[in-house]
């Protein structure tokens, strides 16, 4: 097999990994980079030639440069030039990976590491120190402008930073390790939860309450929020989304009342906070409370 006919044996195997939406998305974003740096690329000479030919027909009468540049500035704070061109097609490196990770991450709700991929894709600027000459960092610029990224090789290093997973398995994987690190104390290695009957319950520091001046605010911690998302996922097997009666104890929301009731769950009941920290979380039955604990919290540190 030559080494074109490996290039291609690659991308279609990282294609492949992909759904055919998720393929659509890349491939719409690839088209898009790639015309975009066609095109400022050409206006780079479009000015060029500009300039030079307004410098041509004005020289001989304007001596100074605002006069021979008095058909260039704009009342509406307009500023082109060739290097702000030119930056601004090397910035089209960065937007792309970041672009198709954040598709990536906002869709399977992973953690993908843009930064990563761009320091392995993307040429690394000269330090601007004193040794920084100008021959680094025209050469770096050159390069930048030389720079064609394909989105096969941003999937690929996507796939690096999921050790092998697929997206779902990756997204699982970030739950449960999460709803871990919560449940467990990294000090003594013992376990932050029991299990009474049919109730989950974490004994401090699972919530904060404030009396308020008009009303109460109840508040989970961080911690028993990334174990909420874990019995979300729990109770609906899906990523995108939680039940309803969730979203007041996610994020910087918060609920009026100590007690949270679940209407539309069948495995997680409600949510009940006490004042000194302690969370309730009552289950559907001591099965549920049991299965959700040895697949999500662990039974060991």
């Amino acid at each position: 097999m030559d080494l074109l006919a490996k290039f291609n044996a690659v991308e279609i195997q990282i294609d492949g990994r992909i759904t055919e939406t998720d393929r659509d998305y890349c491939t719409a974003h690839q088209k898009a980079y790639d015309a975009a740096r066609t095109c400022f690329g050409e206006l780079v000479y479009i000015w060029e030639d500009l300039t030079t030919v307004q410098a041509d027909i004005l020289t001989h009468v304007e001596e100074d440069s605002y006069g021979r540049n008095i058909y260039f500035s704009s009342h509406d704070d307009l500023e082109i030039s060739s290097s702000k061109i030119n930056s601004h097609i090397m910035s089209l490196h960065s937007r792309f990976t970041n672009r198709l990770v954040q598709h990536f991450n906002e869709k399977y709700k992973v953690s993908v590491d843009a930064s990563v991929i761009d320091s392995h894709l993307i040429p690394e600027r000269p330090s601007r120190d004193w040794r920084h000459s100008e021959e680094k960092e025209q050469s770096y610029q050159e390069k930048m402008l030389a720079l064609s990224l394909r989105y096969q090789d941003i999937l690929n290093e996507i796939f690096v930073q999921l050790d092998g997973r697929d997206f779902k398995e990756q997204a699982l994987f970030e739950i449960k390790e999460a709803c871990h690190e919560a449940a467990w104390s990294s000090y003594d290695k013992k376990a932050k939860y029991e299990i009474k009957k049919d109730v989950l319950r974490f004994s401090s520091y699972g919530c904060s309450y404030d009396s308020g001046i008009r009303m109460e605010r109840w508040k989970l911690r961080d911690g028993l929020q990334q174990v909420l998302r874990g019995i979300a996922h729990y109770e609906t097997g899906v990523f995108s989304s939680v039940p309803s009666d969730f979203s007041n104890l996610l994020g910087y929301n918060h609920s009026n009342t100590d007690l949270v009731i679940f209407s539309s769950c069948t495995k997680v009941r409600q949510v009940k906070m006490f004042k000194n920290g302690r969370v309730d979380i009552k289950f559907s039955s001591a099965e549920s409370v049991r299965t959700f604990a040895a697949e999500y919290l662990g039974l060991v540190y």
